[in-house]
């Protein structure tokens, strides 16, 4: 989804034959903004007057002569629909999300101030109108206000940086909320083109479509006055010149005006009745049967994707007009597809792809004008033919495991808000509890807590009045969720308890078990791992009532890490080998795969390094095949690892150049520190004790700049380097890594651990001289207290 949200400016290509033309001086007014220290501008002007192409030439233009690293970002409102994912996006860009997503809004602001203060960036935000809804009635604000006071501080914080935000928006700058008299903000009004730069784009469009007409006749000077230096009206009205006289076009433009402000709620003045009227002159060409299927843009907003678009009209027509082929339509569809991309009302929004961009203005048409032209009753079945095709699309919300999916796939940028109002407004309530479920789905997905909890929240009120027990429980175990992705375990704890009361209550024996899964899955998270077991094993003894269940096998790996963790090998292998059937039986290979992985840890651990090098074979082949170089790192490193243990260094050597070669790739620091660590430990296996120090000395330099780095990892570098001291005879330096390496490891609770490095600490200090003794031992109380010696 990012890669669709988050552009590459160079990849922007307009469909546009007709080149950039005029615009000198807003050019040079952006040039101006970008050596000023106001960090935002809002470039504002009506619908079609080339603020997006004005932006878009601006910097290409400029990116000859800006900084390798400087990077550009590009959103596009509706798609995004919280100020939290901009954020959340920004961060990732800079390696942040780890730590970053899980922070409140207030304190992402902060952070991505500085962020944004160290790095030069510019983030480009286009349609801004539609996050605040001032431009129409049929528009609801995207974004809410405290939301908008949010990103209007960020602006105030980056003031005087280098990084820049440009907001692209149809509503005058008036219009905007923000503190007009600040000195963060500045705005550029995008006007119609001037005479000279309207003639000669008028020429290239004509020349272009070889249209041949004497710009001084009469009705063509007529025409050109309606055009008014307007790009997109232009391309609109000229290109009809191939098949209709000016005074056609002429006569149409005032009929359909007069139309339009009767219909669509507008005055003669406003310049959108202008430009809907234009619309509603390219809609007018269209044959009848195809016209019929306008009303069903009226339901998708920034995007849509033509296979949920076949459904949509497949379902009206079948319901509302009649039987069609569903070969018939396709071709219809298609055929409606064509007509608007080729008039520039849609777009291909990633080439190569049947997913398409919708201009702001044409959806804007399509709720004012092409929903009120049908007979209400038709109007109510598109409303009910849309919120039907997500209701079945959606069924496999009714159980609880496929919450996780990633729903955007299936639904791409379907307007859930605009059919939940529908749903809501024809009393549809079973609809619009789904309705409300998917809004609720993609808030979470957006790491929009805040907003998901409170859909959530509503839900358990509209299914109680339902009287859905199931519903309820779901929902409320959907609250558990989020608590969960937030860290707030106590409070996923209680939606989890109050969910298992209901499904206990109703005998819902797949839901209580879903429930007693998550339980264990928490219980493990917070380090109790007793009860995570018993949790998991009463989940278990449900869902293995199906010869091959997915959920078992889950639990099973779940239970097979525990294990693991426990240094019971025994265990960890019986509940690997009681998953790795299922996965397979569903064709899941990548789990199939991880499986394998852990099988040949576990060989190693044992010492039998002829077979986990088979495990690990088994496993490189598919990462391989799917082409997943994280994990062929991982894997690469764990190969690596078996031959350095049978003291076959070439062996282990040449596995540590190909991950190498991948971390380099991938750029995953943590993963690059633990390679330095793995072979600094070969070094000291190898007698060079020097080398040794010199990689590990690495490895801990990199830990030390990562935010996230792998605590169990970063301990045991410093337990090794503790090792290594006291084999160089630095006993205190030994004596004081392995304290460090044990401060790690209390924060990981692993008390088994923690006192074979005390032990380890012992042999230290018992070897140290006197003097290093008495050191040893102030730093020992200073940092963990009581000396765990007795002299």
């Amino acid at each position: 989804m990012e890669s669709q949200l988050i552009q590459n400016i160079i990849s922007l290509e307009d469909d546009n034959p007709f080149g950039f033309i005029g615009r000198e001086q807003e050019l040079e007014a952006l040039e101006n903004f970008f050596d000023s220290h106001r960090p935002v501008i809002l470039i504002h002007g009506p619908t079609g007057i080339g603020k997006t192409t004005l932006v878009r030439n601006f910097m290409k233009i400029r990116a000859d002569h800006t900084p390798e690293n400087h990077q550009i970002f590009w959103f596009s409102f509706p798609n995004v629909r919280t100020v939290e994912f901009i954020f959340n996006c920004l961060a990732a860009a800079y390696s942040l999300q780890n730590n970053f997503f899980s922070l409140p809004l207030d304190e992402k602001v902060h952070m991505l101030a500085y962020i944004l203060s160290l790095h030069s960036c510019t983030i480009i935000i286009d349609n801004f109108e539609q996050a605040t809804g001032n431009i129409s009635n049929y528009l609801t604000p995207i974004i809410p206000d405290e939301e908008m006071e949010i990103l209007e501080s960020l602006f105030t914080k980056i003031q005087g940086g280098s990084s820049k935000f440009l907001l692209i928006s149809a509503d005058e700058d008036e219009d905007i909320d923000f503190d007009q008299s600040a000195d963060y903000y500045t705005c550029l009004p995008i006007n119609p083109l001037d005479k000279k730069a309207s003639h000669t784009l008028t020429k290239t469009i004509l020349n272009f479509h070889d249209i041949h007409v004497d710009l001084k006749q009469k009705d063509m000077m007529r025409l050109i006055t309606i055009a008014g230096g307007h790009p997109l009206s232009m391309k609109i009205l000229y290109s009809r010149l191939l098949y209709q006289s000016p005074e056609l076009l002429i006569a149409k433009y005032h009929y359909y005006r007069h139309t339009v402000i009767q219909i669509g709620d507008l005055t003669s003045a406003d310049y959108m009745t202008h430009q809907m009227t234009l619309i509603h002159l390219i809609i007018s060409e269209l044959p009848y049967h195809l016209t019929r299927m306008v009303p069903s843009l009226t339901f998708y907003e920034g995007s849509i994707e033509l296979d949920l678009l076949y459904a949509v009209i497949n379902i009206y027509h079948t319901s509302v007009v009649g039987f069609f082929s569903n070969e018939m339509i396709r071709g219809m569809v298609k055929d409606l597809i064509t007509f608007l991309e080729h008039n520039h009302l849609i777009a291909k929004y990633i080439p190569g792809t049947e997913n398409y961009q919708i201009m702001p203005l044409f959806t804007e048409y399509s709720r004012r004008i092409a929903m009120n032209c049908e007979p209400q009753n038709v109007k109510n079945d598109w409303a009910g033919a849309f919120v039907h095709v997500v209701a079945r699309l959606a069924s496999n919300l009714k159980t609880m495991d496929n919450f996780g999916k990633q729903l955007w796939y299936h639904f791409n940028n379907a307007t859930f808000h605009q059919a939940y109002e529908e749903a809501c407004n024809h009393q549809m309530y079973d609809h619009s509890g789904i309705l409300l479920q998917i809004i609720a789905a993609f808030a979470r997905l957006n790491r929009n807590y805040a907003k998901a909890e409170r859909c959530f929240i509503e839900l358990v009120g509209i299914h109680q009045a339902l009287n859905d027990l199931q519903m309820q429980g779901i929902t409320l175990f959907q609250l558990a969720h989020i608590a969960d992705d937030q860290g707030q375990y106590e409070k996923a704890q209680i939606y989890l308890q109050k969910a298992l009361t209901i499904f206990e209550n109703a005998n819902r024996e797949y839901e209580s078990a879903s429930v007693y899964h998550q339980l264990g899955r928490i219980a493990h998270q917070t380090g109790d791992s007793d009860i995570a077991q018993r949790w998991l094993k009463k989940a278990l003894k449900i869902f293995n009532k199906s010869d091959f269940s997915y959920e078992a096998a889950d639990i099973s790996l779940h239970l097979a890490r525990i294990g693991y963790e426990q240094k019971d090998l025994n265990r960890a292998e019986k509940w690997y080998q009681k998953a790795i059937d299922t996965f397979k039986f569903y064709g899941d290979e990548y789990r199939t795969a991880t499986i394998y992985q852990q099988l040949g840890i576990i060989a190693n651990d044992r010492r039998n390094f002829d077979t986990s090098e088979n495990w690990f074979h088994k496993a490189r082949k598919i990462y391989e095949k799917l082409g997943l170089d994280q994990n062929l790192a991982t894997i690469y490193q764990n190969t690596a690892q078996a031959a350095h243990a049978q003291r076959d260094f070439k062996t282990a050597e040449k596995w540590y150049a190909k991950t190498f070669g991948i971390i380099k790739d991938t750029n995953n620091m943590n993963d690059l520190a633990l390679l330095y660590r793995n072979i600094g430990k070969m070094a000291q296996d190898q007698g060079n004790y020097t080398r040794a120090d010199e990689l590990y000395q690495i490895s801990q330099s990199i830990y030390e700049t990562l935010s996230d780095e792998d605590e169990a990892s970063f301990s045991e570098l410093l337990f090794e380097r503790g090792i290594l001291k006291g084999l160089k005879g630095q006993f205190e330096a030994s004596g004081k890594y392995t304290i460090k390496s044990i401060l790690a490891l209390k924060r990981l609770n692993l008390d088994e651990e923690v006192q074979y490095r005390i032990n380890n600490f012992k042999l230290s200090y018992w070897q140290a001289p006197t003097d290093e003794k008495n050191r040893l031992r102030d730093y020992w109380e200073e940092h963990m207290g009581e000396f765990p010696i007795n002299e």
